[in-house]
């Protein structure tokens, strides 16, 4: 069965642009993939606590996922309608100002992969070319702080004869300070067969990244992507890191698919006890 050495991660936000590649041709350069941002309910994948994956600075990796619901494995007929949907428990979480605003990634490194099965680890590092553009913030407060919310939940790239489509399962916010951010993303991805509407692979996936301001209008990041096989076991770890460069300045956005996202922050902000942050 083939598996993706590195599959693509989505950025949660409004507008995103985000590359496949494949570390098996390494060698090769990458073009822009197109993501097309959908907002469709994502499936039900559960992290296993039970065991984890330890990572520089005390954050880990869950050792294994939960399988993936059969219409989602390979050789099953893709069908839109049957996945399950998922609610966003995270919901708004402040961030810092210098990681708000869009951010333009043009390429980044691949520091180290390591496969499971072979035991094989990889630690000649390869820069790619990886264009990604993404946004943070959504919402600003009365005093002035910047808060996000996950917005898309699905991207869907156009890969001649069939399309990749990844569903995020959870974005959260491991740790949020003045010098960094840590969020971690589960998704999955599917390669449906145009013709047939067979799926001819699936895989999950586990990324945790690391925002870290360099100066203004630039930040570096470090990212820890496993992937898991339709089963739940892990198929590959890969360590990445860039540098992205802020293209336009934070903007609200009040209102997304037809979500009136301010009045939707100013509830929040009342639930939890912050009426005198309400814009």
């Amino acid at each position: 069965m083939k598996f993706i050495h590195r599959i693509s991660w989505l950025v949660l936000v409004p507008v995103m642009i985000l590359g496949t590649y494949n570390s098996a041709n390494a060698e090769q350069k990458v073009a822009p993939s197109g993501w097309v941002e959908d907002t469709k309910p994502a499936p039900n994948t559960i992290p296993n606590n039970a065991a984890k994956y330890p990572l520089q600075g005390g954050v880990q990796h869950a050792e294994e996922l939960a399988p993936l619901p059969h219409n989602l494995q390979t050789g099953s007929i893709y069908d839109e309608k049957s996945i399950p949907s998922t609610a966003d428990e995270t919901g708004w979480y402040e961030i810092p100002d210098w990681l708000s605003g869009k951010w333009l990634r043009e390429e980044e490194t691949i520091l180290s992969t390591y496969f499971f099965d072979s035991k094989v680890q990889q630690n000649e590092p390869r820069t790619i070319a990886e264009r990604e553009i993404a946004d943070f913030g959504v919402q600003r407060d009365k005093a002035g702080h910047i808060w996000h919310y996950r917005l898309a939940s699905k991207g869907v790239a156009d890969c001649g004869s069939y399309l990749a489509i990844a569903f995020v399962q959870t974005q959260e916010p491991l740790h949020v300070a003045d010098d960094v951010v840590v969020i971690r993303d589960i998704f999955i991805e599917v390669q449906v067969n145009k013709e047939t509407n067979v799926i001819m692979h699936s895989s999950q996936a586990e990324s945790i990244t690391r925002y870290r301001p360099v100066r203004d209008g630039l930040i570096k990041t470090s990212m820890s992507v496993k992937v898991f096989k339709e089963d739940g076991t892990p198929y590959t770890v890969q360590k990445n890191t860039a540098f992205d460069k802020r293209v336009e300045s934070f903007k609200a956005t009040d209102a997304f698919n037809a979500r009136n996202l301010r009045q939707n922050f100013a509830d929040f902000l009342r639930a939890s006890g912050k009426d005198n942050l309400v814009p």
